[in-house]
């Protein structure tokens, strides 16, 4: 069987805490996706993330879980522009972090075929304040490649 494979969809404070939760149990993701490619490649390069993109289209099929780490007003857009991808919307989970907003936020993926649930990472999360990371710490941009 197949190791799931985890994309994170944004690249601040909360994505931030939920990589380093997953690379802490060994669950590293496999893509970082932001609309700002120098956060993906700080986030890429602090957790040691395979690849990162500023592209929406780096997701493939071969992601099994999609987390949403978005603003709370950016989560329907996300939504809307992942179920316009051909991916195998029934085979993926897709997660959002809003602590305001309910599933209504993924019904885009819904529509095409998808699974989703609202996370209960909060509770697996460290209960301070996430860890500020230096957003500059991309020293060796050649380590880690860029998906198109």
């Amino acid at each position: 069987m197949n190791t799931p494979k985890t994309a994170i969809i944004g690249a601040g404070k909360i994505a931030y805490t939920v990589a380093a939760a997953l690379f802490k149990k060994g669950a590293a993701p496999s893509l970082v996706i932001s609309k700002n490619i120098y956060s993906a490649e700080s986030l890429a390069y602090t957790f040691s993330v395979s690849s990162y993109s500023d592209d929406i289209k780096s997701l493939t099929e071969d992601f099994t879980n999609i987390i949403i780490a978005t603003p709370d007003n950016e989560i329907i857009k996300v939504a809307r522009s992942v179920s316009k991808l051909r991916l195998p919307f029934n085979g993926q989970l897709y997660l959002h972090l809003s602590g305001a907003f309910g599933l209504e936020q993924l019904d885009p993926l819904r529509k095409a075929g998808g699974t989703y649930r609202i996370s209960s990472y909060y509770a697996e999360l460290p209960k301070q304040n996430p860890p500020e990371y230096k957003r500059d710490a991309c020293r060796d941009r050649a380590q880690f490649p860029r998906r198109s």
